[in-house]
């Protein structure tokens, strides 16, 4: 079967490459499908060899088209009315059999251009992108714009034969908003699970040393809970002074800016970089405790948070929070992980407590293990994903 993936995605994010595109290479050789990629984009030249580079070696053809972001709300009209032309043609060059929207904008896209070919529609709708935009954005949820994109996304729902999300909260929440007539047993909840090869608890001892190790991999932004992360930090470096926080981001102008507002104190403890995707698990497997925290706003019910995968499946216990995604359910009442709700003088002590306890403590490492193999795994994606695909 081959299924063509769409996707709209600016220069700042990597999930095509660092989650997508190892998904795709392991349902082609495991199940003999054949994936093709077209990414709507904004990113420079290099940006893009790079990512041209990552699916040829997966054995998947990419093509890129550029996005229009002078004026931002033209570029995606111009993608729908204009561009989707070039998908149709795709679609019928290559005898596309199923196509794949990832998020609501590339939804969007395909909207218009699917009944114009034979292919069939699987919906991934991977979060509510535009309520995200509400809670982090400052969109109106009763303006244009929001009801617009809310329209593409329940279009979708009812075009599509089969729909993806992240969470069992998505899910139910997807086929509310669907309506009574829609079939909610065409939804397949898949989280985002790593290769448990690959992120694994690394050697033993890496994990030594005085002071309690944090880490964090991701982007950065508003509903990254930063300034959490930080309060956190100073509360065990005021009892451990030989903590380290080391943060993995391509957000740079962030995290500079925010590093920059600390004491120079707590500023020699931080260490911010970029590292190319294969070098994260190395500082996985040397941290003691990896931050997950997120808003728990609306939007976040339907996320599955990437470096939760990668944390858990290297032994290393996290620091997340209620409301995100199916996170609660799965972690709650878990040693392995503290589920902050407020943050209050109370419960940060009741967290200083954990992170000292949880230093050193293999069977917490253990725990967190288990925990991802249970999960998270690529193998578990792997055949979710093929569940959902192999009956269109």
């Amino acid at each position: 079967m081959k299924i063509l993936f769409i996707t709209w995605d600016g220069p700042e994010t990597n999930y095509l490459e660092n989650l997508f595109v190892p998904i795709f290479e392991r349902l082609q050789k495991e199940h003999g499908y054949d994936f093709h990629i077209i990414q709507f984009t904004w990113g420079d030249e290099q940006r893009i060899e790079k990512t041209k580079v990552v699916c040829c070696d997966a054995d998947i053809l990419y093509t890129m088209i550029p996005v229009y972001r002078k004026i931002a709300l033209l570029g995606v009209l111009k993608a729908i009315f204009w561009q989707s032309r070039q998908v149709v043609q795709y679609v019928k060059q290559h005898e596309i059999d199923a196509v794949m929207p990832r998020a609501t904008t590339a939804a969007a896209i395909v909207n218009n251009m699917i009944k114009k070919t034979n292919a069939k529609y699987v919906f991934d709708a991977d979060g509510f992108s535009q309520d995200e935009r509400v809670d982090f954005s400052g969109w109106n949820p009763n303006g244009a714009k929001y009801k617009m994109y809310r329209s593409f996304e329940h279009k979708a729902l009812h075009l599509a034969q089969a729909v993806l999300a992240r969470s069992h909260k998505a899910k139910n929440i997807l086929a509310e908003r669907a309506g009574n007539a829609f079939n909610k047993e065409k939804i397949t909840v898949i989280s985002n699970g790593k290769d448990s090869t690959i992120f694994n608890v690394g050697k033993e001892g890496s994990r030594d040393g005085d002071g309690i190790n944090f880490v964090y991999a991701g982007s950065l932004g508003p509903q990254y809970m930063f300034s959490e992360m930080i309060e956190i930090f100073i509360a065990v470096v005021s009892i451990k002074s030989e903590s380290k926080f080391t943060i993995l981001t391509g957000n740079e102008t962030f995290i500079k800016s925010a590093v920059a507002e600390l004491s120079k104190s707590i500023q020699s403890k931080i260490t911010a970089m970029r590292v190319a995707p294969s070098d994260v698990v190395g500082y996985l497997q040397k941290a003691d405790i990896g931050f997950a925290l997120r808003k728990p706003t609306f939007s976040m019910q339907g996320v599955a948070p990437i470096k939760l995968s990668e944390y858990l499946l290297c032994g290393l216990p996290v620091i997340t929070n209620a409301g995100i995604g199916d996170t609660e359910q799965i972690l709650e009442g878990k040693e392995a992980a503290f589920l902050v709700t407020n943050l209050n003088e109370t419960e940060k002590e009741k967290l200083v407590a954990w992170c000292l306890e949880t230093k050193g403590n293999r069977t917490r490492n253990q725990e967190a293990r288990n925990i991802g193999l249970e999960h998270f795994t690529l193998d578990t994606t792997i055949e979710r994903y093929h569940s959902a695909l192999k009956n269109l």
